[in-house]
C-alpha cells in the first residue's frame, strides 16, 4: 500500500539538506559579493591613481602637500583641497565606515575615501626624480605607494597626526582585511595588510628630495 505521509526522520533529513544547500549558497553569494566589491574598489583606486598622476603632470611634475596646519599637514589634502574629486562617492571602497559620526566634515569624509594619509609637509618633485632612489638603489615606480583603501573604522586626520613617530613623520593606511593600493606607475594591487610588513614599498619623502621606505603606520582594526 502506498504511503501518503513522510516520517519525522525523513522530514528532518529533508530540512537538513535544505539548510546545507542554503548555507553553501549563502557562502557563495557572500564570496561573489566580496569579490565584486574588491574589484569595484580596485577600479576606483585606479581612477584615483590617474587623478594623482594628472595632478602631478599639471603641476610641473610636482605633488604638493596640504596647507600645513596642525591636522591638515597631509599629502592627501592636495587632492580634496583642490577638489580634484568632486563627488564624495568617487573612489570610495567597500568597508569604509564614517557615517553616523556627527563630527565628520565633508573634507574628512573625502580624505577617508582616499584611504591614505601622510603626515609630512613639503613638495615631492617627480620631475627631478625620474630615477627614484633610496640611497644608491633605484626605486621602481611600481613600488612608489600613492594610496590605499579600505577601512573598517574611521580615524580622523587629527587622530592620525597624533600617532606621530620619533622622527616627525607618520605614514598611515586605513586598512581592513585587504588593502587595494595604487602606485606611481598606475598599477593597482590588492594586498593583505600583513604584506606591507615584508615587502619594500616607498612613499614620497617629506622634503621632496627622494623617497623613503613605507614603514609601520598600518592601522589595524580592533
Amino acid at each position: 500500500m502506498k504511503r501518503k505521509n513522510f516520517t519525522l526522520t525523513e522530514m528532518l533529513v529533508v530540512v537538513v539538506v535544505i539548510l546545507i544547500l542554503a548555507a553553501i549558497s549563502s557562502v557563495a553569494v557572500i564570496a561573489a559579493r566580496r569579490k565584486a566589491e574588491l574589484a569595484n574598489c580596485a577600479a576606483n583606486q585606479g581612477q584615483m591613481g590617474k587623478i594623482i598622476t594628472a595632478a602631478i603632470q599639471n603641476n610641473d611634475g610636482k605633488l604638493v602637500s596640504g596647507n600645513g596646519s596642525a591636522d591638515k599637514d597631509l599629502w592627501i589634502t592636495a587632492l580634496y583641497k583642490k577638489r580634484l574629486v568632486q563627488s564624495l562617492e568617487e573612489s570610495r571602497c567597500p568597508g569604509l565606515m564614517y557615517t553616523g559620526n556627527d563630527d565628520i566634515s565633508d573634507d574628512d569624509a573625502r580624505e577617508q575615501a582616499y584611504g591614505v594619509v601622510v603626515a609630512a609637509s613639503g613638495v615631492f618633485n617627480f620631475k627631478s626624480n625620474k630615477l627614484l632612489r633610496d640611497g644608491k638603489n633605484s626605486i621602481s615606480p611600481a613600488n612608489m605607494l600613492l594610496g590605499g583603501c579600505c577601512a573598517k573604522e574611521f580615524k580622523s586626520p587629527a587622530a592620525v597626526a597624533t600617532l606621530d613617530n620619533s622622527n616627525g613623520k607618520l605614514i598611515a593606511i586605513h586598512s581592513g582585511d585587504v588593502v587595494n593600493s595604487f602606485f606611481l606607475d598606475g598599477s593597482v594591487t590588492s594586498l593583505e595588510a600583513d604584506a606591507f610588513k615584508g615587502k619594500s614599498f616607498y612613499v614620497p619623502k617629506s622634503d621632496g628630495s627622494s623617497a623613503e621606505k613605507f614603514s609601520g603606520g598600518i592601522l589595524q582594526d580592533k
